[in-house]
């Protein structure tokens, strides 16, 4: 079985984490603006779309997959640390937010996905460094 592996996981792991951030600020707009609520078959309440909770799913199995390719091809030992680390901060808020457990707030959704994309960028930056160097 042949394993898949990215060039530089760096890139789609910004790029993932930007989309992610996008998306969760995105949402409460669209909500304002009615275009993701619909009425639920049970009642009058409003539910989230499922491919909307998809997208988040996605988001973090992208992530995940960056993160371990990034890790394994970092210089740095705590970089790996502090990837694994604000993803798994990202995935119990992501978790925790679809079963409707609000405790941990959007801030550090917000505050992971920042970590992940200053981690991504200068993991990249010092692999290109070190590559580009006599």
């Amino acid at each position: 079985m042949e394993r898949i592996s990215l060039k530089n996981p760096d890139l789609l792991g910004v790029a993932a984490s930007l989309l992610c951030l996008i998306h969760c600020v995105l949402t409460p707009f669209l909500f304002l603006s009615s275009v993701l609520i619909v009425i639920s078959p049970h009642g009058n309440e409003e539910e989230i779309p499922l491919f909307w909770k998809a997208l988040e799913m996605v988001f973090l199995i992208l992530s995940f997959w960056s993160v371990r390719q990034a890790t394994r091809q970092s210089l740095h030992a705590w970089i790996g640390y502090g990837l694994y680390i604000a993803w798994s901060i990202l995935a119990i808020t992501v978790i925790l937010e679809l079963v409707d457990v609000h405790f941990l707030g959007d801030y550090m959704k917000y505050i992971a996905v920042i970590v992940l994309i200053i981690l991504h960028l200068y993991n990249n930056f010092t692999k290109h460094l070190f590559h580009k160097s006599p």
